[in-house]
């Protein structure tokens, strides 16, 4: 009868062992899931904020080119006047251009580099869920 109680206490003990480690790798798994969900929406979110600063750049370089070329019919009419007048009116609108397409880089440049962060963040994430799901 003792080693009875012994083998249902063991077995007891043994079952519950189980269910413990059945709840902690299905909590591991499901953890893992959503991150791995997350981690795709927001791939898929940055994938199309670059989308449309490109469709944005691309949008603004079509309105340069008609500005170019808006110009460069006015500069066949100020070519008979003075120089030095025909320069100012140049510099003014060319400053406008080279600055906007300045902050168009910089937001580019700033929106990879949050997806870069972002990308080693989901990396170190899942890495460190991994080592946590292998021990």
């Amino acid at each position: 009868m003792t080693d009875n109680k012994i083998t249902d206490a063991a077995w007891t003990l043994l079952t519950s062992f189980q269910e413990a480690n059945q709840a902690v790798a299905e909590h591991l798994v499901s953890a893992q899931e959503r991150n791995r969900k997350l981690a795709e929406r927001f791939f898929n979110e940055g994938i199309e904020v670059l989308k449309s600063q490109a469709e944005s750049m691309r949008a603004l370089l079509r309105e340069l080119d008609q500005q170019i070329r808006k110009q460069q019919e006015a500069l066949q009419t100020l070519a008979r006047a003075p120089v030095e007048v025909t320069l100012d009116i140049l510099r003014t609108p060319l400053a406008a251009y080279q600055e906007a397409l300045g902050m168009a880089e910089t937001f580019t440049r700033q929106g990879l580099e949050q997806m870069q962060q972002a990308a080693e963040q989901v990396q170190q994430a899942t890495h460190q869920t991994r080592e946590r799901h292998s021990e």
